[in-house]
């Protein structure tokens, strides 16, 4: 673009007769037309000064016309130069704003696919408070049913004691049995020896069972760990989902109101659209202006220095018109570096209710394994408990078979009285009694191999709680991973509602700022509205100065024909100045001499020896 010059009086004249500036080039091409003029004896006398004269003034208003014409134009030219560099702006400004509407386009199956995670995962999170719920009501029935077991044990301890007094008789049995039995003592010494192995393993069953109890003691404190845990992330996603409704209702205020916003904006770009056909118009007017205006040979001095003044204003105007377009440019620009990092961040929030879903899912899983393990563990209770009374059964079943084993072996002692004092009679019962005696034994035998297979038993028992044992620490490292998860979920949780929060007033500010921008928006309509109307009356005025240049031209023709008639005035005229030049010059050389004469005489006044007499 080209810069400014103010013009100076130096583009006018540069006061010398050689000198560059438009008066002094017009003036001696003037003088050269005048002094052929006169060397023609077209122009005499006193007729030169008047023509000089009038020519003088006629090249003083065409060359002043012609400099001040000068400045208009560059000033035009300026002018049409900031209005190009501010359209060039608004299109660069347009071009933006339709990438940043792109953008945002771009954006809305992201803000979409968060919408639906966001509702995949609040339908998660209601299966998993629902599961909770369920969870909650299993564990208050295995507390119903614990404090059933208890009682059920008071009872079994209750029932021990009472039977205690009979176990007293069945040992008493027992030890009469034994006494009677010496021809078994073989076999009961290896029943003994069984039953010794058996309760050797049984201690160490006992001592299995003691260990587990105690790990699971240890993991007791840890489970309430995981369970306070867990609460604090079910709290902490509570808030979150007030926080996450928040910035919900937020983004739902920014839609509203950028959907109040296009109807303005659509009004703002019918009256650009109105603006850009007026100006077309305009344009369109002011080349048949300049068309006009060549043939016009006078210009309006007063208006044109009235422009000059405003013109420089108009500059500065235009100049700051396209710092704001360009400020606003780069704005935009800003705004849609920032729409991408947008797009990534509604990406990463998809991606996170995502795998807040699948953690929900999970979560759902375990809870329903804990629901399925507390069934289980409420079936083996109900069953324990429904074994109870068949133990209690047992125990005096068992007791009435002790205590009928002792009144056989009352009767069986007087039956070996008796035997005894019939032996000799009862000789040829021997054999059947070596055959009882066989059956006897071939009965401890199998109670030795049955003793057996209940030590494999028990010795399996022991295995599996000493695995049990082992994987008891394991599961204690489990439950404290678990607990570190889920208080690394509440501080995730805690950043996630801050983020949230941000995200709430980040939105919030961006409905605030789309209603600003409505406000601009109407005031930019308004704004077009008022230079369209401008516009209008502009091309109203461009129609008039039409008309006037045409009235201008007619005048000029009628200038032209009134010269062309004056033409024979204007030869006598010439010869009228040329008389009167000749005049000029004659007084101007009696004046001259004149001063000479006076000059003399006062220097001889003065100084008589040193002026010379002089012959006039």
């Amino acid at each position: 673009m080209s810069t400014y010059t103010p013009i100076t009086l130096n583009d006018l004249t540069a006061a010398t007769v050689d000198g560059g500036g438009v008066f002094d080039v017009l003036m001696r091409a003037n003088k050269v037309h005048l002094d052929q003029e006169f060397r023609a004896g077209r122009i005499k006398g006193n007729e030169y000064a008047t023509v000089y004269l009038g020519s003088l003034q006629s090249v003083l208003q065409t060359a002043l016309q012609f400099t001040l014409q000068k400045e208009a134009q560059n000033l035009d030219f300026l002018i049409k130069s900031k209005q190009v560099d501010l359209a060039t702006q608004q299109i660069a400004l347009a071009q933006q704003e339709v990438a940043v509407a792109i953008a945002k386009l771009a954006n809305i199956p992201k803000e979409g696919a968060l919408l639906e995670a966001q509702t995949a995962k609040t339908l998660k999170d209601v299966e998993l408070a629902d599961k909770q719920i369920e969870i909650a009501e299993q564990e208050v029935l295995v507390k119903g049913q614990q404090v059933l077991v208890s009682q059920a044990e008071v009872g079994i301890a209750q029932a021990k004691l009472v039977n205690v007094p009979k176990e007293g008789a069945l040992i008493d049995a027992q030890t009469a049995k034994t006494l009677k039995d010496v021809s078994l003592a073989d076999a009961q010494i290896e029943i003994a020896e069984q039953e010794v192995l058996i309760k050797g393993q049984q201690v160490l069953v006992a001592q299995a069972e003691v260990d587990v109890a105690v790990a699971r003691l240890a993991n007791i404190p840890k489970e309430g760990d995981l369970l306070e845990a867990q609460t604090a992330v079910q709290s902490q996603q509570a808030i979150n989902l007030v926080s996450e409704k928040s910035r919900t209702d937020a983004q739902v205020l920014q839609i509203a109101a950028e959907t109040l916003n296009i109807p303005k904006q659509g009004s703002l770009i019918d009256a650009q659209s109105a603006k850009a056909l007026k100006e077309v118009d305009i344009a369109d007017a002011e080349v048949d202006i300049k068309q006009q205006q060549i043939l016009v040979a006078q210009a309006e001095v007063g208006i044109a220095q009235a422009k000059l003044v405003n013109i420089p204003k108009e500059g500065a105007v235009l100049d700051a018109q396209a710092l704001v377009q360009t400020k606003q440019a780069d704005n935009i620009a800003a705004e849609i570096l920032n729409v991408p990092k947008q797009g990534a961040l509604l990406d990463a929030q998809a991606a996170k209710m995502l795998k807040d879903v699948d953690l929900a899912d999970e979560e759902i899983a375990i809870k329903q394994q804990q629901v399925l393990i507390a069934q289980a563990d409420v079936e083996i209770a109900e069953a324990k408990l429904a074994n109870i009374p068949k133990e209690g059964a047992l125990l005096v079943a068992q007791t009435s078979v002790q205590t009928q084993q002792a009144a056989n072996l009352v009767s069986e002692k007087a039956r070996i009285e008796a035997q005894a004092a019939q032996i000799v009679a009862e000789t040829l019962n021997v054999p059947k009694q070596g055959l009882l005696l066989d059956a006897q034994v071939d009965v401890q035998e199998q109670q030795v191999i049955n003793l057996g297979s209940e030590k494999l038993r028990i010795d399996a028992q022991t295995t599996n709680l000493a695995a049990e044992a082992l994987n008891i620490p394991k599961q204690g490292l489990k439950i404290d991973a678990d607990v570190a998860m889920t208080t690394q979920q509440k501080l995730n949780l805690v950043s996630e509602e801050l983020r949230i929060d941000a995200q709430t007033a980040l939105i919030t500010q961006q409905a605030n700022n789309a209603v600003v921008e409505g406000t601009v928006l109407v005031a930019q309509e308004c704004k077009l509205r008022g230079e369209f109307d401008k516009l209008t009356a502009e091309t109203g005025m461009v129609v008039d100065l039409r008309q006037k240049t045409a009235a201008e031209s007619n005048l000029l023709d009628q200038k032209r024909a009134t010269e062309a008639k004056q033409t024979l005035v204007t030869d006598k005229q010439i010869g009228l100045i040329e008389a009167q030049a000749l005049a000029f010059d004659k007084d101007y050389q009696v004046k001259m001499q004149d001063l000479r004469v006076k000059a003399w005489a006062t220097a001889r006044t003065t100084d008589p020896d040193s002026v010379p007499l002089m012959n006039f």
